[in-house]
């Protein structure tokens, strides 16, 4: 399993042609993860590593299907579950599972996913950028500017994401009854601002409803690669 990972790794970075210079593009880390499963909590506290990384977005998402075990994750949205199978699909998975990450859209890990999340990290962020991105919060609107470094990009799609920095829950019942969980970087909301085919610079903006820490991130169409990504803090 781990070989054709990383044949599927070379395969999609090779697949984004080259750019000419390098931005400071943090890597995405996606997990998506569960209150209600008890192998969750190791992942969740593994997801600190990266937090304070400039070079690496770190990201969880909660997802529902657990909820049948008898704890609610109060976290979890339907959109997220969505999302995790929507890689799944791409990645031509039979099924999902928590704890899993999910890194630059192109790599997922199971099992010893320590190791495989830092090397599929180290070979992300080795990789030349291909757009310049950048965003901000100016005159009451989020204001996202990108521009391609090479051609042959990817229909494009670009969102801004919500996330609290920590929550901690008091988890009564299911698989982790009687535990206190700090949860880092959950995402709260997601948006989706627009679509652009990398063939020009573009500026997309959306009214400031939402409060830092906020992510950008601009991801192939049908959950593929993440070309780029950016903090707003």
């Amino acid at each position: 399993m781990k070989a054709f990972l990383v044949r599927l790794l070379s395969a999609a970075l090779l697949s984004i042609p080259a750019a000419a210079s390098a931005q400071n593009n943090p890597v995405v880390v996606e997990l998506f993860t569960s209150q209600g499963c008890s192998s969750c909590p190791p992942a969740d506290a593994y997801l600190a590593d990266f937090i304070d990384r400039d070079d690496v977005l770190a990201l969880a998402f909660h997802v529902d299907y657990w909820d049948r075990l008898g704890w609610k994750d109060t976290l979890a949205t339907p959109e997220f579950t969505a999302r995790q199978y929507a890689y799944g699909n791409a990645f031509q998975n039979r099924s999902v599972w928590t704890p899993q990450f999910v890194v630059g859209g192109v790599a997922y890990s199971r099992g010893s996913f320590r190791k495989e999340v830092a090397d599929y990290v180290k070979q992300l962020a080795a990789q030349p950028a291909q757009i310049t991105l950048t965003a901000a919060i100016e005159g009451g609107e989020i204001v996202i500017q990108a521009e391609p470094l090479a051609g042959g990009l990817p229909p494009m799609l670009v969102s801004v994401v919500g996330y609290s920095p920590k929550e901690t829950v008091q988890i009564k019942r299911g698989e982790n009854a009687g535990r206190n969980i700090d949860y880092l970087n959950t995402v709260t909301s997601w948006t989706d601002v627009g679509e652009w085919n990398g063939k020009s610079a573009t500026e997309l903006s959306i009214p400031a409803t939402l409060q830092p820490p906020l992510a950008v991130i601009v991801q192939a169409e049908g959950n593929g690669p993440i070309i780029s990504a950016a903090h707003i803090r």
